[in-house]
């Protein structure tokens, strides 16, 4: 999430930049509004990657399609309506909003503070099992 928030300032800095570059005052608003789609795209980095995971394809290709469908929905309303320009730009920032959303509520995650564990959880595959004095492996479930 920190990687998105340095990405939406630096697009924020460079922005006036690229107002006097070009000659034209509208590309600040333009380059902020963009510049959102990081903040998004990293909050659901995690989520993503916990649905790749799973395996849960399925979602992940539904999510896809509904982010896509809802960008060229956006960007035709708002062509319709009379945005010009903005209706390319709302086509762009939509994708990153409605895949974050779908994601966080498909997965239910919430990241939380890491827990102190047991011992055993931080020590290697192999450990004394109980009073024994044979090894056992929690790799493949069996006794050596």
């Amino acid at each position: 999430m920190s990687v998105g928030a340095v990405l939406f300032g630096l697009c924020l800095a460079i922005a006036p930049v690229l107002v006097v570059f070009y000659h034209e005052p509208h590309l600040f608003w333009v380059t902020a509004t963009l510049a959102s789609g990081f903040v998004f795209g990293a909050g659901a980095a995690q989520h993503g990657a916990l649905l790749q995971r799973q395996m849960r394809f399925f979602a992940l290709a539904v999510v896809d399609i509904l982010s896509l469908s809802a960008s060229v929905g956006t960007a035709i309303i708002m062509a319709v309506k009379g945005y010009g320009y903005w209706a390319l730009v709302g086509m762009n920032v939509v994708p990153p909003v409605v895949y974050a959303i779908s994601v966080w509520l498909i997965t239910a995650w919430v990241p939380r503070m890491p827990r102190r564990k047991s011992w055993r959880t931080f020590n290697a595959p192999f450990w004394w099992h109980d009073q024994f004095e044979q090894p056992y492996c929690l790799c493949c479930q069996q006794y050596r």
